[in-house]
């Protein structure tokens, strides 16, 4: 990388290094507290995401728990910023300048407002009300399903028969699907 600044005397392009996570050298402004800080960010978010891209997040095929997939990976960047705050304490801010503990502090309360709006804005939607009328709907689909199947050895079946299998199925699903949520 090369400073981004260029030299008054020749109008060229300065040939030296930007301060580390910066764009300028500390001549062109790499010395002044706020660019020193936007540094120590941009240092502290690249050594958070090569963390964080180390982890796997697998895709949820229901687009309405994909809003809640998102709040937990918003939660597990908090939790990371949360626990990074808490090493710097721990080591007692150690070969640590105050821009850097700056920037980990700003990265957690980013982290913290980015998680307060998205939980807002599930609130909002009803995603569990949502939730719990899709798989209503998907439980009733594969019990016409069933019921079709059924339909083919009705000959065998009292009516009264079928209909309790119908819903021996729905029932089934529906604690399935309770089930499934309380292991998350």
């Amino acid at each position: 990388m090369q400073c981004k600044g260029t030299s008054k005397r020749t109008g060229e392009r300065c040939r030296r290094s930007p301060i580390p996570g910066g764009l300028v050298c500390h001549f062109h402004g790499g010395g002044a507290p706020q660019v020193r800080q936007a540094a120590a960010v941009n240092l502290a978010e690249h050594d958070a995401r090569r963390v964080w891209a180390a982890t796997d997040h697998p895709p949820v095929d229901n687009p309405l728990e994909e809003l809640q997939l998102l709040a937990g990976e918003v939660v597990g960047w908090k939790e990371l910023m949360r626990n990074r705050i808490a090493e710097l304490q721990s080591i007692g801010y150690k070969g640590m300048t105050s821009e850097q503990i700056r920037a980990e502090v700003q990265l957690y309360t980013s982290a913290v407002d980015q998680l307060g709006r998205l939980l807002t804005s599930i609130g909002r939607l009803a995603i569990d009300e949502r939730l719990a009328v899709v798989s209503a709907t998907q439980a009733a689909m594969v019990a016409a399903a069933i019921d079709a199947a059924l339909a083919l050895v009705a000959r065998r079946l009292t009516a009264g028969e079928v209909v309790q299998v119908k819903e021996e199925v729905i029932r089934q699903l529906l604690a399935a699907r309770d089930g499934e949520r309380e292991l998350d």
